[in-house]
This record gives structure tokens, sequence and C-alpha cells, in this order.
């Protein structure tokens, strides 16, 4: 005989399993998603160290330059 207590049973743990599943999943998601905030934060960091240091690297060249300049003037 058909024990339909036993299938809805089964589909409601179905269901539950499913449930926790995609609860661990959006976990995990948000965790990426956290790291991934953390890296792009960090690039941008970095980015403007490099911009920072290339300008600090072209004033000195100019500076170099000039004072050479002022130097064969003499």
């Amino acid at each position: 005989m058909y024990d339909v207590d036993a299938e809805k049973q089964q589909l409601t743990d179905r269901l539950s399993a499913a449930e926790s599943n995609l609860l661990g999943q959006e976990e995990a998601l948000h965790r990426v998603e956290r790291e991934r905030n953390k890296l792009t934060d960090q690039i941008n960091r970095l980015e403007r160290q490099l911009t920072s240091q290339e300008t600090a690297r072209m004033e000195l060249q100019v500076a170099i330059t000039l004072s050479f300049f002022t130097v064969s003037f003499l």
C-alpha cells in the first residue's frame, strides 16, 4: 500500500537538506565576496602607491634635469 506520510516525510527531509545546502552556499558566497572586496581594496591601494611613486620619480627626474642645466650654464 502507498504510504503518503512516508513520502511526505521524504520530501520534507529532501527540502530541509536542499535549504541547508542553499544556506551553506550563500554563506560561502558571502565569504568569497568579502575576500574579493578585500583584494580589490588592496589592489586599489597598491595602484595609488604606484601612481604616487611614479609621480615622485618624474618629479625627481625633472629636478635632476633642471639641476644639470643649471650646472651646465654656470
